[in-house]
């Protein structure tokens, strides 16, 4: 659960800031799913509704992941990206708070 938790960490703070480089040959940054591709079979443990949630997220991640694998930069004029880093950046905190062991 902690690699997870820390791979959503990595993406939110990349959805904040998700391109590189100068304005002329700036670039997307990928997010990471390998975290949650290794294992997402073993979390069983979760509550259902947390768990679809995390489902959900990584779904909008994994697009997100496809789209800057196509080679798309900023310039292009992607609509799809910006979109998909807005809901993350307002998901993701509570998505993260609600992962999180209570002490």
């Amino acid at each position: 659960m902690n690699d997870i938790i820390a791979e959503l960490e990595d993406n939110f703070r990349t959805a904040s800031a998700p391109t590189s480089g100068l304005p002329a040959i700036s670039a997307y940054l990928p997010p990471s799913t390998a975290a949650w591709k290794a294992a997402r079979s073993e979390l069983s443990f979760l509550d259902a509704g947390v768990f679809i949630d995390l489902k959900a997220i990584y779904e909008q991640i994994d697009r997100w992941q496809k789209i800057v694998a196509s080679g798309i930069n900023p310039g292009l004029g992607s609509l799809e990206i910006p979109q998909i880093t807005s809901t993350l950046r307002i998901r993701l905190p509570e998505l993260i708070g609600r992962l999180r062991p209570k002490v």
